[in-house]
């Protein structure tokens, strides 16, 4: 695991991923919130300018985390806004004006706090498609981190995070990990090597799909084709085809939207025209409101769809991505503000914010489960579309209650 600073130091283990069952890890750790319970939140209808600011965010999140054309990309915007929110509880001074900048929001932190309850309730699960989002927060017993209780109080009810304190040492740094594993259904068995002695806490989130298409690809449906990487280079891949029936486009790229079953959540993939690169398609959506018009294009057109099966990995720190996104002082020992939030050893600053994501798509979804049906390869209309996958995509998995992005990412190769 990558030093930066030792202060604080934020975990998000953000995983989509193929879900399996097994039995729940043991955690030995102390719960704080053991004999504490919820206080009833407040929720409002998530208005057009949330939903704006928050798609607005999500791809400035992915236009800093983007570096090169040689790598596939993958972040969950879901998981970094909240620990970010959760963040903005315990902030003061430039520190709080840094985060409500980066959030994209004028209001105060009582606001936010209800706006993002409103949306984690709002999630919907189905037996045929769940989404599992948690949270949860360590503090280092050694380095007398203890949080203020009414940040104790305000993270238990409006973002419903497990907190932790103990040791860090080897079994913490195992607690951690069966907490990750125990979240994602053992499909992530380790997010961390070490819990350094000299950080006073961590935070961590897990997002997770479990969710089979609505209509499946058939083997008949699959073929060994080839993907056309950023660099021109020619890779084998298996490619899926069938038809889709809702089309999206603009000015720069044109794409489709396939649902998971129960229609709760879909997979929109978008391919920028072919003069365009991946950086300047992304950039070029991360300035102003070009997300929420691109769904409204959306039309109900038959799209014959030629889609590659391919899975993608990303570990890394946020600390140099958020900074550049003007939440430097958050990352500084010298300027954070982070008082609100409790008392350690010395000055609370954040250290690093650690994402490790998974994503895979095959003929029946995210999962290994079963699907209603089976994908439809002789639709006819005459108002058809052609969208094929065979070079560098942007995808997304969208929240369709509300057209958000849970996770977003880009394929530039694909991974054998």
């Amino acid at each position: 695991m990558k030093k930066i600073r030792r202060a604080m130091a934020l975990f998000i283990a953000s995983a989509m991923l193929v879900a399996s069952v097994g039995c729940q890890k043991e955690i030995t750790a102390k719960d704080l919130t053991e004999n504490i319970s919820a206080e009833n939140a407040s929720e409002v209808d998530l208005d057009d300018d949330f939903c704006k600011k928050y798609s607005t965010f999500a791809f400035k999140l992915l236009q800093n985390m983007y570096q090169s054309d040689e790598e596939n990309v993958i972040v969950s915007p879901l998981a970094v806004s909240y620990n970010l929110a959760l963040l903005y509880n315990g902030a003061g001074g430039n520190t709080t004006d840094q985060l409500r900048s980066i959030l994209g929001t004028p209001i105060g932190v009582n606001e936010m706090n209800v706006y993002m309850h409103s949306y984690k309730e709002r999630l919907t699960d189905s037996d045929l498609t769940k989404l599992y989002f948690n949270n949860a927060v360590w503090f280092n017993s050694d380095k007398n981190t203890t949080p203020s209780e009414s940040f104790v109080q305000t993270n238990l009810t409006y973002f419903g995070n497990a907190m932790y304190e103990e040791s860090f040492n080897s079994e913490a740094v195992t607690n951690v990990n069966n907490w990750v594993s125990n979240e994602t259904n053992q499909n992530v068995e380790f997010i961390a090597d070490e819990l350094p002695a000299d950080d006073p806490m961590y935070m961590l989130s897990s997002v997770m799909l479990d969710a089979s298409w609505a209509k499946q690809y058939s083997y008949q449906n699959v073929q060994e084709g080839t993907f056309t990487n950023a660099a021109g280079v020619e890779q084998k891949a298996q490619m899926m085809s069938g038809f889709e029936y809702s089309y999206v486009y603009d000015e720069m790229a044109n794409g489709f939207i396939k649902e998971y079953s129960d229609g709760n959540y879909a997979f929109m993939a978008l391919l920028p025209n072919e003069n365009m690169k991946m950086s300047d398609y992304i950039s070029r959506m991360a300035v102003g409101d070009k997300y929420a018009p691109l769904l409204k294009n959306k039309l109900p057109y038959v799209v014959d769809v030629t889609i590659p099966k391919f899975s993608c990995e990303y570990r890394g720190g946020m600390a140099d991505v958020l900074s550049k996104m003007k939440l430097g002082r958050a990352f500084d020992s010298n300027a954070a503000d982070l008082s609100m939030l409790g008392t350690s050893d010395g000055r609370l600053y954040a250290g690093d914010l650690f994402v490790r994501a998974s994503f895979s798509v095959t003929e029946k979804g995210t999962s290994k489960g079963t699907g209603a049906t089976v994908a439809d390869d002789n639709s006819t209309a005459t108002n058809t579309r052609v969208v094929m996958l065979n070079r560098p995509f942007l995808f997304m998995v969208i929240d369709l209650n509300y057209n958000l992005p849970v996770l977003m990412g880009v394929i530039n190769n694909i991974e054998q």
